[in-house]
């Protein structure tokens, strides 16, 4: 039978509320407006207004562009059977994304960066990627030899 607190109740059957959750957004989400507030000081090109809808267009536009970048860089590494992405993994992508004089320039600039963070870590940068290179190419040649 029944306790005494049911006795007195009805029996209703159990309504189960739909809980609804919210959608997380994957990702990361990319802002680069930072970054467009100092490039554009640095040309001096502050006279120059950006509307929020430029601006909005050119933080998809460098979201796209860094998201297709990392996609074809893990090709490469992929493709190369590296767990590691390296430098040239990153600069070999940017050639095949960026055209002409834009991706030597890209390259070039990425290179300087590379140094300047190496340097700034306490270490040379142009004999250890020159030592990182020597150990890829005797990597490859055993490769090779298999």
């Amino acid at each position: 039978m029944g306790s005494v607190a049911s006795e007195g109740k009805e029996n209703h059957p159990v309504v189960e509320k739909e809980i609804k959750k919210k959608k997380r957004k994957s990702g990361v989400n990319k802002e680069f407006s930072a970054f467009l507030t100092s490039v554009r000081k640095e040309d001096g090109a502050e006279a120059i207004g950006l509307s929020n809808s430029a601006s909005i267009l050119l933080n998809d536009l460098f979201a796209k562009l860094a998201d297709k970048l990392l996609t074809t860089t893990m090709k490469m590494a992929d493709y190369d059977k590296k767990t590691t992405v390296k430098n040239r993994h990153v600069a070999t992508a940017g050639n095949l994304l960026l055209i002409g004089p834009l991706s030597s320039h890209a390259a070039a600039a990425g290179e300087a960066a590379l140094a300047a963070f190496k340097k700034a870590e306490g270490g040379e940068a142009v004999e250890e990627s020159k030592a990182d290179e020597k150990e890829e190419e005797e990597e490859e040649e055993k490769d090779e030899e298999q």
